[in-house]
This record gives C-alpha cells, structure tokens and sequence, in this order.
C-alpha cells in the first residue's frame, strides 16, 4: 500500500474534522472543545501523559513496582509557578522539559491551583515567583502566599526546595516575594536544596544556570524513567512565539504615529500602528509587545562627560569586543537603583557612603558620577555595575483577524522635569520620533496567557480600563466582532477630561452606535467638583454588575497596579457583598474562585 502525499494528508486535515471520529457523545465532544483551548502547552503536555499513563497501567503486564517507575500521579518533583505576565509559567515549563529530559516525574502547578494538601504530599518544590510592583505577590501567587504566612499553615519538615525569584531592580523591594517565600519554607521545616537565586529583568542567563543545577541535583539524587517513556505521549506542539527576541528584535516599519489627546491635553497619548508583514509573528488578544530601546546620542554623552574613560574605550560585551559609547546605548544608565548604589561604593572602596543616596529623590546616574567619580574603577567593571536596559511592554491594542499583518499600540509618553529640565523617558523619545518613510520599531511578541477572552464567545465580558489600559480591550472588541460573538460586552473607561482625554471615542460610539458594544460607563475625574473614578461607576451599576456574573460574565482589569487595580478590587468585593448577599469573608472567597476559573484576569503594571 502507498504512503499518502504530506500534500494529502495536509488537504484532508483541512477538511476532516476531528472531533467526527472522536469516541464521545455531543455533551462531552462540546466540553472538551470548551475545555483543550483553555489549557496551555504545558497542561496539555501533563494531561496526555496523564492519559497514556493510565491506558498503559491498564494494559499492562503487572510487575513490582521499582523506584525507576515512579508514576507521573506520584511526582517526585513539584514545579510551582506564580506569574503575572507569563514570563515565571515560561521558565516552569522549561524546568519541566529538563526533568522530562532526565526522567524525572514531575507535576507543574498554578500557584492559584496548588491546595494545603500538595504541599503536604509534596518532597521536592521548585518554586518560579516573580515580584509585582513595590514587592506584592502576582495576583495567582497571592493566595498561596497568605496561607503560608497564616496560622493555616502546614509543618514542612518532609519537603526539599529551592526557589527562583525574578524581579527588578530599580524597585526598591527587589524580588521580594521569591525571598519571602524562601524564608517561609525554611521557617516551616523545608530543607534548601538550592540556594535561591534572584534574577533581574535580563533573567535568562541566571535562570538557566538556576534550572540546570537543581535538575542536575534532583536527577542524581533520584531513579529516573527512561526519558522516552517520560516523553513518549507528549503530542508535538505549535510553537508558541517567533524566532524574534529582545536580543533578535523584527524591525517592524512604522505605519501610524497619531497623538489621541489633544494638543492642549496634559497628556501625550499616542496610537502606534507597526507593520508585521514577513515575520512570522502570530498573537492573540491579550498579548503585549516587548519594544526594544536604546539611549539616544545625548544621554549617553552627557554620562561619557562624567567618566574618565575615553568613548571608544574597548568593552567585552555579549561576547565581543564593542566602544564604551556603544556599550552605553544599550544599559540602564537613568535613575539610580538602590542596588546600584550599593555595589558602586563598595567598588571603588566608599561603602558608608552608599546609604546617603536617597533612590527614592530619582536621583541622576550621572549626577551621583560627577560627585562621586569612579577613579579607581576599570571600565569594564563599571559596564559590570549597570545592567541592561529593559524592553517596555505595551498591550496589543489590535486583533490579528480584524488587521492582520500590523499590530497596534497605545502609548502615553511620559515626560519630566528634573533639576529644572525637561526630560522623556528613554521609551517616550523613541516613540516620539518614529515617523518618517524610514521609521522603524524593535520589537518581540510577549505572550499572557494570564489575560485571555473566553473561549466560549456566548459569554459576557465586562472591561475595566482607565488610561492607556483600555489599549487590550480595543483589541478585545475588534475580535469579538470578527469573530460574530453574540455575549455581550460592557467597558469602563475613565481619563482626566472628556474633551481632551477620550481615547478612542469615535471608535467606542461607533461600536455602541452597531450593537457591538453593549454598554460603556465613563468617568472623567476632573471634569467636576468631585473626582469620580471607574470604580464609582462600578458601584453605581453594581446590581447590573452582579447579574452579568451570574450570567457567567468574564471580568478584566488593566492599567494602574498601584492605586486603581485595588481600587477597583474593593469595588467588586463591596458589590458581591450587597448585591450577592455575601459576608465579606464570603465575597473575598468567591472573587478568589473567579481568579482561579480565569474569570478574574488583570493586566496591571
């Protein structure tokens, strides 16, 4: 008999549908079709072995169960994850592959899926937490974490663990919740079988390293099943972003650069439309955009001025050979950090000096330089001192079905004065000066799988965005109205004044004027006596509210983590509490139950 043609079986794949020959009734063929689309790639991954696992122990020839046998329901190793953008949920994948490599069982864990009794049966814990603004847990860690630190709390004398923390260090409370969570564990009884290690925003070297040694030490301490009867049932997956990184940005011509307020607005809010026609890079709503910047001329030679190193002094830099001045384009060299300040006066010999830096006045790298110059520093170890500049993540404000090939932005150009002067941020005056034939953008897909419409499109979503938050849920609306989504839709926006602050308007009336937008609640806060914010709409609607979650309504949040987010958190608690009839122990159980469910997702910064 032949063998089909690839063209073949590509032409009946196209045209067959799966589900047809799928030994289920319609009930359950419908569930597992609400259901597979929800999962990431590493749930699918634990739930195919967990399938073939079980069809095998059925079939099998029994035999005395070996150390080198150990079932995947009985992990060895426990991966927990608690992330806020995706980027801790990407590593614990990763530390999942290399224990599969090594034939380790293993399970990968939500945080806001881990219970009391998976600790409790739990031997070995690697813990992936990243930090969220001034040191507070992500939202799908915060769960975990107050039971730790609760009388709730269960002895862990059994349990081995290491922790890998990821954060920032131009916050003050760096990789905060990785070091509490080390400390807790320890404090309950868990012995380190590790060393924690703390990343900052260029995380992935320390990351491997982190990885490699604690699979390196789990699998010698531990049998290991063969790795292909560990791998065997994973299915082969679709590649879940492009070849283009940070360090590979796509150069994505610049279509639209159009300022949303107006001249006379005390805000520069500007709509970015990028080509991404030929590269490859597929998105869904939700998603962001890692945009990859760089110092312009002028703040690079004002902090030369300040050092006593020529510009083309030679640098060994991502593995060659590059000018100072280069170097520069491509570090942190803005604000200075709390870590920065101390390592810096350690190096050039002056560590009492450090604690009279006060970080939080936004004090200047290259003020703090001219008064305090390195002199007795190389020039490579200063390079060593200042890390790299981060990318900026900006929520995708477009949906690929609607306009496919470009991807949309909404950015708010921040600018300062310091000292007197007037001052962009480094992102602000990249974006400021993208316009032209030529201009162009370094950019990356960013996936969140943390922030993500219903699959069912028969479900109501209701969108909280205030600002430029409102930038996913454009890209929500043009979706939903691609896609013909019958649930409805409901969104609260607020800004400073209607006049000059309404991003977007046309666009929200002419979706509310089509039936596409359902509802829209503004609140522009200083166009009267009294500051109104969307949380007071929220309350002001908050019976409505409340029938929309009972209708099984998804709700979003984006924008401003520290005050509005829990702002608008307080409203939603008071509203199941009156309009649910819940006690306030009972509300905050059940919003907690719509977080895990996944509908409760917030994307704040």
């Amino acid at each position: 008999m032949s063998t089909p043609s690839k063209e073949l079986v590509r032409d009946l794949a196209a045209h067959v549908d799966p589900w047809s020959t799928a030994p289920f009734d319609s009930p359950t063929v419908q569930t597992l079709q609400r259901l597979v689309p929800q999962l990431t790639a590493h749930q699918r991954i634990w739930l195919s072995g967990y399938l073939a696992g079980s069809v095998a122990a059925a079939v099998a020839v029994p035999a005395a169960p070996t150390a080198a046998s150990t079932p995947a329901s009985d992990p060895i190793v426990t991966v927990l994850f608690g992330s806020q953008s995706g980027n801790c949920e990407r590593l614990a994948a990763q530390v999942g592959e290399a224990l599969s490599k090594r034939g380790v069982p293993h399970v990968v864990l939500d945080m806001l899926d881990c219970r009391k009794s998976h600790l409790q049966e739990a031997r070995n814990l690697l813990v992936v937490v990243s930090t969220h603004g001034e040191g507070e847990p992500p939202d799908r860690a915060a769960a975990l974490h107050e039971l730790l630190h609760s009388r709730k709390a269960p002895p862990l004398k059994h349990l081995k663990y290491s922790v890998l923390a990821l954060g920032d260090t131009s916050y003050e409370r760096f990789c905060e919740t990785g070091k509490q969570f080390d400390a807790r564990l320890a404090a309950l009884g868990a012995e380190q079988l590790h060393a924690r290690v703390d990343c900052d925003v260029d995380y992935e070297h320390n990351a491997r390293e982190w990885i490699d040694a604690v699979v390196a030490k789990l699998a010698s301490e531990h049998a290991a099943v063969p790795a292909q009867l560990h791998t065997a049932s994973e299915p082969t997956l679709a590649p879940v972003a492009t070849a283009y990184t940070r360090k590979n940005p796509f150069l994505a011509p610049v279509l639209v650069n159009q300022r949303l307020t107006t001249r006379d607005s005390e805000k520069d809010v500007r709509h970015i439309e990028l080509s991404l026609e030929g590269s490859g890079i597929h998105y869904e709503p939700g998603d962001a955009i890692g945009v990859v910047v760089r110092n312009p001329v002028d703040r690079v030679d004002a902090l030369l001025a300040t050092l006593p190193y020529g510009p083309e002094t030679p640098i060994s830099h991502e593995g060659s050979q590059q000018p100072l001045r280069e170097v520069l384009h491509s570090c942190d060299i803005g604000l200075v950090t709390r870590t920065f300040a101390d390592k810096y006066f350690e190096r050039i010999g002056q560590p009492e000096r450090a604690a009279s830096i006060n970080v939080a006045a936004r004090v200047q790298l290259s003020e703090l330089l001219r008064e305090h110059p390195p002199q007795a520093l190389g020039a490579e170890d200063f390079v060593r001192l200042l890390r790299p500049l981060a990318p900026r993540l900006y929520s995708i404000a477009s949906s690929a079905r609607a306009t496919p090939d470009e991807v949309h932005l909404t950015v708010g150009l921040v600018h300062f004065e310091l000292n007197g002067t007037g001052h962009f941020g480094v992102a602000s005056k990249q974006f400021a000066e993208m316009e032209g034939d030529d201009a162009v953008a370094p950019i990356y897909l960013h996936r969140n799988p943390n922030f993500r419409l219903p699959t069912d499109p028969d479900l109501p979503i209701v969108m909280i965005g205030p600002g430029t938050g409102v930038a996913p849920f454009r890209g929500f609306i043009a979706e939903r109205e691609a896609q013909s989504a019958r649930g409805k839709n409901w969104l609260f926006f607020g800004e400073r004044h209607f006049r000059t602050d309404f991003l977007y308007q046309a666009e929200w009336l002419d979706y509310r004027k089509r039936g596409v937008l359902h509802r829209i609640e503004l609140a522009f806060s200083r166009d009267q006596k009294d500051k109104i914010y969307v949380q007071h709409r929220m309350r002001e609607h908050g019976r409505e509210l409340y029938d929309w979650l009972q209708q099984g309504a998804h709700v979003y949040v984006c924008g401003d983590a520290q005050h509005m987010a829990s702002d608008v958190q307080d409203a939603l608690l008071q509203i199941l509490q009156e309009h649910g009839g819940h006690s306030a122990e009972r509300a905050a159980e059940e919003l907690l139950e719509l977080q895990r469910v996944r509908r409760y997702q917030r994307d704040v910064y």
